[in-house]
C-alpha cells in the first residue's frame, strides 16, 4: 500500500487522509478569524455617519411665515426650516408667490441639529396679507440681499447639501457623496457650507452668492467643482434670523 507519505497524496474520488484533513480545518480556523479581524476593524474605522434623522413614515403639519428667497424657508415658532421638493429638487415649484404670507406646509421633516429641512407635500395660504412676524422677515431680507459690508472672512470646510446631510443619506457629505451632493444643488436644494474649525467643531452657514441672492447659473457652476471637497473659501457672513448666511466670494475657493 506504500508509506505514510504516499497515502498523503490527493485524489478526489478517495477519502482524505488525516494530515489533509488537519491541514483543511487549521486554514477554514484561519481565514475565518481573518475575515472576523478585518471585518470588525474596517467597521471600527468608518466615519460617522451623523445623527440626520428622516421621518419618512407620517407627514407633519407646520403653520408659519414663509420666504422665497434667496431659498424657500419656513419661520415657524421660533425656528427656521429649509423646504425642498422631493428627489432632487428645490421647493421653488411649491412657494411661487408665497413669499411673506402666512402658510400651512405640509411633509416629512429631516433633521440634524441644528439644521432642519421639510421635504414638502403641500403648501395653502392662510392669509392674503404679511403678517408682523413676515414684516420683520422682508425687513432682514432686504437687508440680507444688500451687498454685504464688514471684514471678510476666511473658512476651511465643505460645502454640502443641505437636504442629504440633513438625513437623506447617510454619510449626506464627504467625497462619496460629491455626485449626489452634485446633482440635489444643481436641483435647487440650498447648499451649505460646513465650516470646522480648529477643534473639530463645525458651523453651518447657508451659501449665497456676493449679492445675497441664491447660488445659480454661473455663479452656480464655479462652485460645482468644490462640492464635497475639502476647501477654503473667503466672504461675509450675515444674519438673517436663526441662520448664518455666507456671501461667499467663488474665485476664492480653493481646494485644501
Amino acid at each position: 500500500m506504500g508509506n505514510a507519505k504516499d497515502n498523503d497524496f490527493f485524489v478526489g474520488y478517495l477519502p482524505q487522509s488525516p494530515a489533509t484533513r488537519r491541514f483543511v480545518r487549521m486554514s477554514l480556523g484561519a481565514l475565518f478569524t481573518l475575515a472576523v479581524v478585518i471585518g470588525v476593524t474596517l467597521a471600527a474605522t468608518q466615519r460617522d455617519p451623523g445623527k440626520g434623522q428622516w421621518n419618512t413614515s407620517e407627514g407633519q403639519t407646520f403653520h408659519g411665515v414663509l420666504r422665497e428667497t434667496p431659498y424657500a424657508t419656513l419661520r415657524s415658532d421660533g425656528r427656521e426650516y429649509l423646504l425642498v421638493d422631493e428627489g432632487k429638487h428645490g421647493a421653488a415649484i411649491h412657494v411661487c408667490g408665497l413669499d411673506k404670507l402666512s402658510v400651512l406646509v405640509k411633509g416629512q421633516l429631516l433633521e440634524r441639529p441644528p439644521l432642519a429641512v421639510i421635504e414638502v407635500s403641500d403648501v395653502s395660504k392662510i392669509s392674503k396679507t404679511a403678517t408682523a412676524e413676515a414684516s420683520i422677515d422682508a425687513s432682514t431680507e432686504t437687508k440680507s440681499a444688500v451687498l454685504p459690508s464688514g471684514p471678510v472672512v476666511k473658512l476651511q470646510g465643505e460645502i454640502i447639501d443641505s437636504k442629504c446631510y440633513a438625513g437623506a443619506m447617510k454619510p449626506g457629505d464627504g467625497k462619496t457623496h460629491k455626485a449626489c451632493a452634485v446633482l440635489c444643488i444643481r436641483g435647487g436644494i440650498p447648499p451649505m457650507f460646513r465650516a470646522v474649525g480648529p477643534a473639530g467643531t463645525s458651523t453651518l452657514y447657508l451659501l449665497v452668492g456676493p449679492d445675497g441672492g441664491p447660488l445659480a447659473g454661473d455663479l452656480l457652476e464655479q462652485i460645482v467643482p468644490f462640492i464635497a471637497d475639502p476647501v477654503e473659501c473667503q466672504g461675509t457672513v450675515r444674519p438673517s434670523g436663526q441662520t448664518k448666511v455666507l456671501h461667499v466670494l467663488p474665485e476664492s475657493l480653493r481646494r485644501l
